[in-house]
C-alpha cells in the first residue's frame, strides 16, 4: 500500500505563534523510494498529499499553507487545483525573470493567492516582483546584519504595498531577536527547538514550581485524594481541568463540578497526562509550536509502542511529552531530570536515545523530520504494515495535538 508524505516547517509571527507551514516535498519510507524527482512532480504531489490522500487541514490546521512553484506551475502551463483561501504560492529563486513570469505573478496575485517571494536577494531581478508580493523571504545566514538593515530599509521605502518580510533559516532565540529588532515580521527556522544555552544551570521560579507538581505525578502510589489535592492547590488548573471535561468533546449530561468526578470518568492516568501538558504550557514564553511538537512526540511514541504490543505504554507517552522540557524550561535535560523521580529506563531514553523507550523516541523524531535511512532500518526489523500505520498515527497525533492546543 502506498503512503502520502508531507514535510512541513512552522512559520511564526512576531509573538512566536504559529501563521503557517512550508509544505516539503518527502519521498517514500525506504532508501529506494527516496530518490530526487523533478520539481513539477514534486509540487504536485505535495500537492496531491496535501489536498487529496491527507487533508489540509490535518496539515495546517486554521495557518495558511505555503506550496514552493516551480516556472510550469506559476505560468499556468500545469494548472494550480485548487482555490486561494489561505494559501501562498512561493516564486522560488532560482525562476529567471521574464515578461511572462511578472505577468502571472500579477494574474495569481489578482485571483487572491499570497505571493511569496523565496530567497529573495536585495538589488537582484526579483525586485521586479515586489509590487505583487504578500511576503518576502529572506535568508538569514546569508547576509550581514548590515545588508539585512539596509536591505529592509530599502523595502520599506519600495514596496506598493504593505508585505511581510520573513526571515529563514532562523536557528537560535538570539538570531530571532535580532531580525525582530531589525523589523521582520515572520520567522522560519527551527529555533525554538533548540535551548538557550547557560553558563549555570538555573530554572526559573515559574518552571520550578512546574517540576515539583511533575515530580509528585510520578509517584507511582498517587491515588485519586492525592492527585485531587495537588491540583486544587492551583486554581489555574483547576478551571482548565474542569472547562475540558465539560466542554463539546465529552457531552456529559450533568456538569462535572469537581475533580475528583473529572478522575473518575477520565481515569488517573489521563488527568496526570493532562496536568503536564497544562504545566507545560502555563507561563510559557515558547512558541505554541514547540508544545504542539511534544504533543505529537508524546501521541507517537504511546501509539507505536502500543503498535508493537510493547509494555509499559505510560512511559512512552511520558517520553515524548518531555523530549522536549529541556527546550520548554531552558535548562539542561540532565539537570531537569535530577530534580524528576523517573524511572532508570526513561532517563537513559531522554539524555541517551538508549533501550527499548529510547529506540521508539528515536524513531518517532526520525519520522518527525523524515529521516528516510533511519526509518527503513527500523522498519526492517519490524511487522508488515507498521509503516502504513504510521501515517495514520500521525495524523491522528497532528489532529489531537491541534485540539489540545485549541482548547
Amino acid at each position: 500500500m502506498d503512503q502520502a508524505y508531507i514535510g512541513r516547517q512552522p512559520i511564526f509571527d512576531k509573538e512566536l505563534h504559529t501563521f503557517g507551514y512550508e509544505l516539503l516535498f518527502r519521498s517514500g519510507g525506504s532508501k529506494e523510494s527516496a530518490g530526487v524527482i523533478d520539481g513539477n512532480a514534486a509540487t504536485s504531489q505535495v500537492m496531491v498529499n496535501t489536498f487529496l490522500e491527507i487533508g489540509i487541514e490535518n496539515i495546517v490546521g486554521t495557518g495558511y499553507a505555503f506550496f514552493n512553484l516551480t516556472h510550469e506551475f506559476l505560468t499556468g502551463e500545469i494548472p494550480i487545483p485548487f482555490n486561494p483561501g489561505k494559501i501562498v504560492l512561493e516564486v522560488l529563486e532560482d525562476i529567471l525573470m521574464s515578461d511572462q513570469v511578472i505577468a502571472s505573478v500579477k494574474r495569481l496575485s489578482d485571483q487572491g493567492f499570497l505571493i511569496a517571494l523565496d530567497d529573495f536577494v536585495f538589488g537582484s531581478e526579483q525586485e521586479q516582483l515586489i509590487p505583487f508580493a504578500d511576503i518576502i523571504k529572506v535568508e538569514f545566514p546569508a547576509h550581514s546584519k548590515l545588508q539585512l538593515e539596509n536591505g529592509i530599509r530599502k523595502l520599506a521605502r519600495s514596496k506598493k504595498r504593505s508585505a511581510r518580510i520573513l526571515a529563514e533559516k532562523i536557528e537560535t532565540e538570539q538570531e530571532y531577536q535580532l531580525c525582530r529588532s531589525l523589523g521582520f515580521d515572520l520567522y522560519q527556522g527551527y529555533f525554538f527547538s533548540k535551548p538557550r544555552v547557560f553558563t549555570s544551570a538555573i530554572i526559573s521560579e515559574n518552571n520550578l514550581e512546574a517540576l515539583l507538581i511533575l515530580k509528585k505525578l510520578q509517584d507511582p502510589n498517587m491515588v485519586l485524594k492525592d492527585l485531587e489535592e495537588l491540583i486544587m492547590h492551583d486554581v489555574s488548573l483547576t478551571y482548565k481541568i474542569l472547562r475540558y471535561i465539560n466542554s463539546a468533546n465529552f457531552s456529559f449530561q450533568h456538569k462535572i463540578e469537581s475533580i475528583a468526578q473529572a478522575v473518575t470518568l477520565l481515569g488517573l492516568d489521563t488527568i496526570k497526562q493532562w496536568v503536564m501538558v497544562l504545566l507545560f504550557a502555563k507561563g510559557n514564553t515558547k512558541p505554541d509550536e514547540l508544545i504542539r511538537l511534544a504533543l505529537i512526540r508524546s501521541k507517537m511514541c504511546h501509539f507505536t509502542a502500543k503498535l508493537l504490543h510493547l509494555s509499559s505504554l505510560d512511559k512512552y507517552t511520558i517520553v515524548g511529552l518531555f523530549s522536549l522540557i529541556d527546550s520548554m524550561m531552558e535548562c539542561p535535560m540532565a539537570t531537569i531530570l535530577e530534580q524528576l523521580p523517573l524511572e532508570q529506563d526513561i532517563n537513559e531514553a531522554l539524555l541517551n536515545r538508549t533501550g527499548e523507550i529510547g529506540e521508539i523516541l528515536s524513531f518517532v523524531i526520525a519520522y518527525e523530520e523524515h529521516r528516510v535511512e533511519e526509518l527503513a532500518q527500523f522498519y526492517q526489523s519490524k511487522p508488515a504494515g507498521v509503516a502504513v500505520a504510521m501515517q495514520r498515527g500521525f495524523i491522528e497525533a497532528v489532529r489531537w495535538s491541534r485540539d489540545i492546543i485549541d482548547a
